[in-house]
């Protein structure tokens, strides 16, 4: 048995959304009504860039988004208003859009931080289990390939040193218990 979800008509320019996701958006065209006055939506972000005309319900514009033409992370948005000899950019914004993981590849995401993935890349070199991808990161302008083996250790110090710092302030900040370091020499 299936289930139907109902689609959310937003009545302003959303913040967020996923990947894939239509985006049904009704403005409403007091000052300026349609089908007198046009609006145009305007997505851009590095790797893609998506214009959709409204269409007029009543008054009113309505924008029908595929936002699988969209790509993840910030699109900055534009909105234009056109009529018979006018035009002008009236608001701007941002739509955050988030990878749908659903069609993404097994290889196709990696969630973690550049310091969780600089970490594992340093532990597999030392360890000397580390592959191309792994041996091509870069710390301090020098790549892990490159490093003298006392260099990773160094490096590895620093780094998880880092990564404890952040921890306890992210844990702090949530009211939780600090994490310490207890160095054993046996």
């Amino acid at each position: 048995m299936g289930y139907a979800f109902p689609m959310k008509t937003h009545t302003t320019i959303p913040a967020t959304c996923t990947q894939g996701d239509t985006l049904d958006i009704i403005l409403s065209g007091a000052q300026y009504p349609a089908p007198e006055y046009s609006l145009t939506l305007t997505f851009v972000s590095p790797g893609a860039k998506l214009s959709v005309t409204s269409a007029a319900s009543g008054s009113d514009h309505r924008f029908h988004i595929d936002t699988a033409h969209l790509a993840a992370g910030r699109n900055d948005w534009q909105l234009k208003i056109t009529g018979t000899g006018y035009s002008r950019m009236t608001k701007t914004g941002v739509l955050a859009v988030a990878e749908d993981f659903a069609s993404l590849s097994e290889q196709g995401l990696d969630n973690r931080n550049w310091l969780d993935k600089a970490i594992e890349a340093l532990e597999a070199a030392i360890a000397g289990t580390a592959h191309k991808d792994q041996l091509m990161t870069s710390i301090d302008g020098v790549t892990i390939q490159r490093m003298p083996f006392e260099q990773k250790i160094s490096a590895l110090k620093s780094l998880e040193g880092l990564r404890v710092s952040r921890n306890n302030a992210a844990a702090k900040g949530r009211g939780r218990a600090r994490t310490k370091i207890i160095g054993v020499r046996f």
